[in-house]
């Protein structure tokens, strides 16, 4: 029986296979690299001098092992050399080095071909994509949930830790208020320390809350001073022993227009990684200055703008880097780091918030002298205190009031400053509780006093209701985060609800329901209609911080 001949193949397919194969191996977008019998790369084509950032001609000839980031990646070489030498082929993920040391990781597939024409007669061709793009994605994602996790629970935190603070700094107020002269000097000086004290949590909460979501919070006029001044107790906690932190604060205020959380991450961001540049400790320095930039600046810096900037700055001691990576570190995911303890992404968020508020960046830095980074925010111009409309007055108030929250200490705290105004006040736990109330109580009711967190129907909830049956009664909302309200812009803009940022002083909170009634005054409705429409946080007016 004669040989089908068309299943062997000519010399012609032959010749079409070693050109396709050839072209193939040329033109596609990953990596192969043949490898000998003794371990040595005997080929590579185009496109894994790219991903390797190795010339050709530099790595004909090497060990493959040569190629390998860590001694893990190289016990895994080991295991993957061990198999193939067994005649399997092999697949998996390996971290090799590249011209500039960072790693990559590549996803690869080992196979054995028989070469009778070369030396031990087979050859190891090696074909790898590099997705380390998606394994740092894939990490990112997976820290976002970590820190979303970490994030609600920071807040839940800071929800409850400003309710504690709202008893203490209402009856630290009462008391001081009673004025009963056996107390003396030295109790005066103990409840003052006690209201700094609760200032400093206030400013604790406000980072856990600012830290554990995604907005930034509200853009403010703010003083660089008094933002790293409350920021060091957090950059302490970021340094080691052996790293001695020096402040020095601007003599005048270093104003602009940012956000606190924002400020607070380009500080963050700067020190840690001025902790990672001195392993062995060094010195670490903050400075703010009130900067005028002009000619001569922008001569030796072309991308710099003439104005008045407010300017902090972050100097360490620490390692240092060339000119070649000085032109690198404000690109996304570039980094100097391992990958256990860098993304890329701290010097580039720290340039994104200063570009986003017309900003700018100088680095300098020398090779084992240091680093100095200064960041430069447009400066602002002080605008006055005085809140339009708002009086103090000591003229009783008439009329009932109802008081929802769920903790009892502050309701009674709450209560309380609204009987001293002269208030019927009536004192519920919950939403549900307060909606059956407001619809019994009658023409009295001149006010409802909410906590936005409740089990059950919550203070928004419960204002919804109101103006949904046509109920115009003011309402006060009591919370411990008002830019949490940034999404409620119609419950905002609604002229007959305020908002008071807990925790608030007894002269705060009288101040804030004596403006929302006296502005409903010659409104005549049978619910007591009208209200100022101003938000009680942080002195500011026209809307939450």
């Amino acid at each position: 029986m004669r040989p089908d001949r068309s299943e062997r193949p000519t010399a012609n397919q032959r010749s079409i296979e070693n050109v396709l194969g050839s072209v193939i191996l040329q033109q596609t977008r990953d990596a192969a690299v043949v490898i000998n019998a003794k371990g040595r790369v005997v080929y590579a084509n185009p496109a894994s001098e790219r991903i390797l950032g190795f010339s050709r001609n530099n790595v004909v000839g090497r060990s493959a092992w040569n190629l390998t980031r860590s001694y893990l990646a190289f016990q895994s070489i080991r295991d993957v050399w061990r198999q193939l030498r067994a005649g399997q082929p092999w697949h998996g993920t390996l971290v090799v080095a590249s011209s500039s040391g960072a790693g990559h990781h590549i996803d690869t597939s080992i196979f054995l071909a028989h070469v009778p024409e070369v030396e031990g007669g087979v050859l190891y061709v090696a074909v790898g994509r590099d997705i380390t793009d998606t394994i740092v994605l894939r990490e990112q994602l997976v820290q976002a949930e970590k820190m979303q996790a970490i994030g609600q629970f920071s807040a839940g935190i800071a929800h409850d830790f400003k309710n504690l603070l709202t008893v203490m700094q209402t009856s630290a107020a009462r008391l001081q208020a009673c004025q009963l002269p056996n107390l003396g000097d030295d109790v005066g000086r103990e409840i003052t320390t006690i209201n700094k004290s609760i200032n400093s949590g206030v400013q604790l909460c406000r980072s856990l809350l600012g830290f554990s979501r995604k907005r930034s919070g509200q853009v403010e006029l703010l003083d660089l001073n008094d933002v790293v001044s409350q920021t060091i107790p957090l950059i302490r906690r970021l340094l080691t022993d052996a790293i001695v932190l020096g402040v020095k604060l601007a003599p005048e205020h270093c104003r602009t227009e940012c956000t606190v959380v924002e400020i607070q991450q380009v500080l963050l961001n700067l020190c840690s990684n001025a902790r990672d540049a001195m392993p062995k400790g060094g010195t670490l320095s903050i400075t703010t200055e009130y900067a005028k930039v002009g000619d001569e600046f922008t001569r030796t810096h072309p991308w710099a703008r003439k104005g008045r900037y407010a300017a902090v700055r972050v100097q360490d001691t620490g390692v240092g880097m060339d000119a070649v990576t000085r032109t690198k570190v404000l690109s996304p995911f570039f980094t100097t780091k391992s990958p256990e303890k860098g993304t890329g992404l701290g010097l580039a968020s720290v340039y994104g918030i200063a570009k986003k508020h017309g900003g700018m960046i100088d680095i300098e830095s020398v090779p084992g002298r240091g680093t100095t980074v200064t960041v430069y925010f447009p400066a602002a111009r002080p605008v006055s205190n005085q809140r339009p409309g708002s009086s103090r007055s000591s003229k009783p108030l008439t009329g009932s009031a109802v008081v929802a929250e769920d903790q009892p200490e502050i309701r009674r705290l709450e209560g309380a400053l609204l009987k001293g105004l002269g208030l019927e006040v009536f004192e519920v736990p919950d939403g549900m509780q307060a909606w059956g109330m407001l619809r019994n109580i009658g023409d009295s009711l001149r006010l409802v006093v909410s906590d936005a967190r409740m089990p059950g129907m919550n203070g928004i909830d419960l204002y919804r209701r109101l103006r949904q049956t046509g109920q115009r009664v003011p309402f006060l909302l009591c919370t411990g985060e008002i830019d949490g309200m940034s999404g409620e812009g119609n419950t905002v803009a609604d002229p007959r609800f305020s908002l008071i940022e807990k925790p608030f002083d007894n002269d705060r909170f009288e101040e804030v329901v004596r403006d929302l009634l006296r502005k409903n005054a010659g409104v005549s409705d049978t619910t007591g209609a009208g209200a100022s429409g101003k938000t009680a946080g942080n002195d500011s007016t026209g809307g939450p911080e």
